[in-house]
């Protein structure tokens, strides 16, 4: 064999190994994302099916206390989201409605049943997101407005819960139980949340779900007559606002702290 026909059976020989590296790497790297996602959906499973057999097994002592044996267990998710504005957006909305999902839809109030003598709001937060490309600032009004104008598809399979495309918003505040979609704003409430990219910073989808305090019903019922100053309308939303699970979208570190308690682990 020349010294040509060597060389060119090396050269294919090198090509050959290459390509069977970069293949086997790309088989690897395929894996992986089947198995993180796959792990994503199956701990998204058990967190909701951990809150289900919670609501539904309550106990209650002499009528009065109620607790429960059964531990919540969900985690919270990290994700990074590419892509451009519109793009953004929907993700972050596919991400709060898999958070309502999670948490049965609203139907159900003081799911972490976190009861004391005076008590605070407690939420979970679901994901924590950063944003990878360079995207012109998103507003929340904008985010609300994408959510108001853009469909959800809801898939069948539970009982009660049929097949059907609403709103990325109607799904979260009256599909099957009634929410809240709050977007945070900035330091201060004159300045609107900004979704940035090029991971600045790092955002927070969180269930806020109402916590029952054991004076909070009759302590709710007086103060709607003491303040005399609002209307009646005035108090019924103060009193819905209050009493209403939510998804709670915002900028971690700067206004995630405003309107609960947050849950470390569940």
């Amino acid at each position: 064999m020349s010294y040509q026909n060597r060389k060119a059976v090396a050269r294919s020989f090198l090509i050959l190994i290459l390509t069977a590296i970069l293949s086997l790497t790309i088989i690897i790297y395929a894996v992986n994302q089947f198995f993180a996602r796959a792990d994503q959906v199956v701990d998204e499973q058990a967190c909701r099916a951990s809150i289900l057999t919670r609501v539904k097994s309550n106990l209650k002592v002499l009528d009065v206390v109620e607790f429960n044996p059964f531990p919540i267990v969900c985690k919270t998710q990290e994700k990074t989201l590419e892509g451009d504005r519109e793009q953004v957006m929907m993700q972050i909305s596919d991400l709060s409605a898999r958070c309502w999902w999670m948490f049965l839809n609203g139907e159900y109030g003081n799911i972490f049943n976190k009861k004391s003598l005076f008590s605070d709001n407690m939420c979970f937060i679901c994901y924590t997101f950063n944003i990878k490309d360079n995207i012109e600032p998103i507003t929340g009004e904008e985010l609300f407005e994408y959510m108001d104008d853009n469909y959800y598809i809801t898939k069948a399979g539970e009982k009660g819960e049929p097949e059907g495309v609403v709103t990325y918003l109607d799904y979260i505040q009256r599909w099957k139980g009634e929410g809240i979609v709050l977007i945070g704003n900035g330091i201060d409430d004159e300045k609107d949340i900004q979704f940035v990219g090029n991971e600045e910073h790092t955002y927070s989808i969180s269930l806020i779900s109402p916590d029952i305090s054991f004076v909070g019903g009759w302590t709710d019922d007086i103060l709607k007559y003491i303040n005399i100053f609002k209307s009646t309308e005035q108090r019924e939303q103060e009193s819905e606002l209050k009493n209403t699970n939510k998804i709670y979208i915002a900028n971690m570190g700067v206004d995630d702290k405003n309107q609960c308690v947050n849950l470390e682990s569940i």
